[in-house]
């Protein structure tokens, strides 16, 4: 068995848990707090909404970036924090991780154009503001679409992950076969929306499932259980 050093462990474990908890935090409250209650589909509303509460709208994509930012982060600490269980698999974990936050990022911009959209004046005197209106709600809903895309890398690794997890003796196995259920969801909610978009709607509910999977990790990763262990690897 080989033994790894406890002290750099624990330290990088710490800080991944952190860079997890900030992600969940940015993520849910982009989702549910802004984007949520912003966007509907009725057109006219959501462009009223956008233009009449413009910080608010900006604060999404402020907490996004600030996501993706400690997705990066997140993705090179786990990489070394799991290398020994595996150095082409973390590589892979982490590749395919950096590969996500590269297209929420570009995705991230359509988002932000559809309130460019609606502050153009200039369009006004081209289009009818119901057409201006139904573009920037196409770009809203290129969004939604693209980062289900991104959760397909996401998903693919987070298989990486559940596997090197599998891998060290001395990490509980549940949090390997709860990232891999999780990546199951994400998997398998993304390729519905491009394949039988009318079953994507009711899996909506399994998306409890990585939450409350990703959320155990993080908090493991903070926990002092965690940072009493001694980590090692399976023979």
């Amino acid at each position: 068995m080989t033994e790894l050093n406890s002290s750099n462990f624990r330290r990088r474990a710490f800080h991944a848990g952190l860079l997890y908890l900030l992600i969940i935090v940015c993520g849910m409250s982009a989702e549910l707090a802004v984007r949520g209650p912003l966007i509907s589909a009725d057109y006219a509303q959501t462009a009223a909404s956008l233009l009449q509460q413009q910080v608010r709208f900006r604060s999404g994509f402020m907490l996004d970036l600030l996501m993706i930012c400690a997705d990066v982060m997140l993705a090179l600490l786990l990489y070394r924090l799991l290398q020994p269980a595996g150095r082409r698999l973390s590589f892979m974990a982490a590749l395919l991780r950096l590969l996500q936050a590269v297209l929420l990022a570009v995705n991230l911009m359509l988002y932000f154009t559809a309130l460019l959209v609606l502050q153009n004046t200039a369009l006004n005197g081209v289009f009818q503001p119901s057409q201006i209106q139904a573009v920037a709600a196409f770009l809203l809903q290129l969004h939604a679409v693209g980062y289900d895309f991104g959760l397909i890398f996401f998903a693919l690794s987070n298989i990486c992950l559940a596997q090197l997890i599998l891998r060290m003796e001395n990490m509980p196995d549940w949090l390997g076969y709860a990232l891999l259920a999780a990546a199951v969801v994400y998997l398998s909610g993304s390729l519905l929306r491009f394949t039988l978009p009318w079953l994507a709607e009711q899996m909506q509910p399994a998306y409890l499932i990585p939450l409350l999977s990703e959320s155990a990790f993080c908090l493991w990763l903070l926990s002092r259980q965690c940072r009493h262990y001694r980590p090692a690897l399976a023979e």
